[in-house]
């Protein structure tokens, strides 16, 4: 499960696995498992990993050798195994092969269209994958991209890392730490998921590398610093989640520890609370005329921070998301228009005012493909409008901080 490109929210040059959803609108459930071939879909649990895993990959008698497929590593992939084996502290099946594909092209995809409407461009064909491990057979097979294997620490990093989520296949974490987030998930629910498996997976790397890769880079921390803004977005889970890991736990023995009680949202993830111990801002939205809509439910912090980051730099973005409340999203469709209403709550009226200046900031530093206007429709309360000419011109807003009625021609 590593990155492999971006789509709507996110993706450099990075190890492997899974981004972000790539339609940042869908709240639909998810029709894959926890593989990790591409960011534009969002990998989430399904029937099929909740299979035994293959007896094959067990054994007391002669222990079989992780085979090797596509070609040849400079590293041992069981001595690999051994060491995240024993770093977690769990003695469970070996995952059945590693097999070297070139994952490097077709990777890349265009960001959805409320990103679009925002002036949100994908990242540069760059934005390759290093690893994925596709949920075939419950981890069994481990891909690394043939493309990198160039020298002696080549991807042996990003191996350690797909070997934490074979792990947690093997533990049905995918499976558990989903369930925790309701029958409704929402898109943040899927960041903080996300966040999760990615950043427990990326702790262990970090430590991998220190400890058996002293000299390498690639570790989460350089790769967010220095990328570029539209490749942060798909690093964000990544970095914020191996953040909120390193803070949470001691060792990679303890991660079980926040597989059973996650972040709840990704402002407690950002800013390292408590699971549970800030709740979404009530808000209700409605649409007051008959029009072709859907209504999305709380994208969250780090889809502000990450979306805006695209546009300006890290504590910029970072002070405009910061309060994030709660939040919805209209999408209005016309016969040949489309049109974006996006309330947010924020937790007080001063940090409904740093949006709104900081989406200034960003509109006179972004080139949008229309028009993009943001009202304050309550002291605490904003509604950033964005798509078409006619429909950003109609629209309205009215209400309070926490009820607010959109009103829309197309």
């Amino acid at each position: 499960m590593r990155l492999a490109a971006v789509a709507c929210c996110l993706l450099l040059v990075v190890a492997g696995c899974q981004g972000l959803p790539a339609d940042s609108a869908e709240t639909r459930e998810p029709a894959s498992t926890v593989q990790s071939t591409s960011p534009t879909k969002t990998a989430e649990p399904s029937t099929e990993s909740t299979r035994s895993p293959d007896t094959s990959s067990r054994t007391t008698e002669s222990p079989r050798t992780i085979s090797v497929e596509g070609g040849s590593l400079p590293y041992d992939p069981d001595g690999v195994w051994a060491r995240v084996e024993s770093m977690r502290g769990v003695d469970v099946g070996k995952p059945l092969t590693v097999r070297l594909e070139s994952i490097s092209g077709s990777l890349a995809s265009d960001p959805p269209p409320f990103d679009r409407a925002l002036g949100v461009e994908a990242p540069p064909e760059p934005l390759l994958g290093r690893g994925v491990t596709p949920n075939v057979a419950d981890g069994n097979v481990v891909k690394l991209n043939a493309d990198r294997i160039d020298t002696r620490v080549a991807l042996e990093g990003t191996l350690a890392h797909e070997y934490v989520h074979v792990v947690q296949m093997r533990n049905r974490v995918p499976e558990s730490l989903w369930a925790s987030f309701g029958d409704s998930p929402t898109l943040d629910d899927r960041f903080a998921y996300r966040a999760v498996l990615e950043g427990s997976a990326d702790y262990v790397e970090t430590r991998y590398r220190r400890q058996y890769l002293p000299n390498s880079s690639g570790a989460i921390e350089d790769r967010y610093r220095n990328a570029a803004s539209t490749a942060k977005r798909v690093l964000a889970p990544y970095y914020f989640g191996a953040r909120y890991v390193n803070a949470t736990v001691e060792s990679p023995t303890d991660l079980d520890a926040v597989y059973e009680s996650p972040p709840q949202t990704t402002e407690e993830l950002i800013h390292l609370l408590p699971p549970g111990s800030e709740q979404p801002a009530a808000l209700d939205v409605s649409v007051a005329t008959d029009v072709e809509h859907t209504n999305r439910r709380q994208f969250g912090e780090l889809f502000v921070r990450s979306l805006f980051g695209t546009g300006l730099n890290e504590s910029a973005a970072a002070e405009l998301a910061d309060g994030w409340g709660n939040d919805r999203q209209l999408e209005f469709e016309g016969t040949n228009s489309t049109g974006f209403a996006w309330v947010l709550r924020w937790d007080d009226a001063a940090n409904a005012t740093e949006f709104e200046n900081g989406v200034a900031t960003y509109l006179e530093q972004t080139d949008t493909p229309g028009p993009v206007r943001v009202d304050r429709v309550a002291p605490e309360t904003t509604v950033l409008f964005a798509g078409d000419e006619s429909f950003v011109g109609n629209a309205t807003a009215s209400g309070g901080n926490s009820t607010v009625t959109v009103a829309a021609q197309m």
